[in-house]
């Protein structure tokens, strides 16, 4: 048992919340490259992607009101402020933003295939 100096040393391990467990699951089905991708996005990227969506749109005269996806995005962005705040760990915001902006480029690339 320590005593004394080497006690007051080591601090106890902070159990992993419910959201860092999920997260941690969610990771291991990640390819090397999504993680790498997701780690780094912001909420910023994801706004940069609809508009990156919509001039494309605008360009191939098939623009489409992207205002519910904005909603969307606002709304989770509230969601992030409180991840953050509770968690006091914004690092673990970059896996909803990842995925988010995801999921629009996939569905994006999706509407521009034809299928015979």
């Amino acid at each position: 048992m320590a005593t004394g100096a080497s006690a007051q040393m080591l601090s106890p391990i902070p159990a992993p919340t419910g959201f860092q467990r999920i997260l941690a699951k969610f990771s291991t089905r990640l390819t090397p490259e999504e993680a790498q991708s997701f780690q780094f996005t912001t909420l910023n990227d994801v706004h940069q992607a609809i508009i990156n969506i919509q001039e494309e749109q605008m360009h191939r005269r098939g623009m489409r009101n992207l205002t519910r996806v904005l909603r969307f995005v606002e709304a989770m962005e509230q969601f992030g402020k409180v991840v953050e705040v509770f968690l006091n760990a914004s690092s673990l915001l970059s896996f909803i933003w990842g995925p988010i902006k995801l999921l629009l480029q996939v569905h994006h690339l999706l509407n521009n295939i034809t299928f015979y």
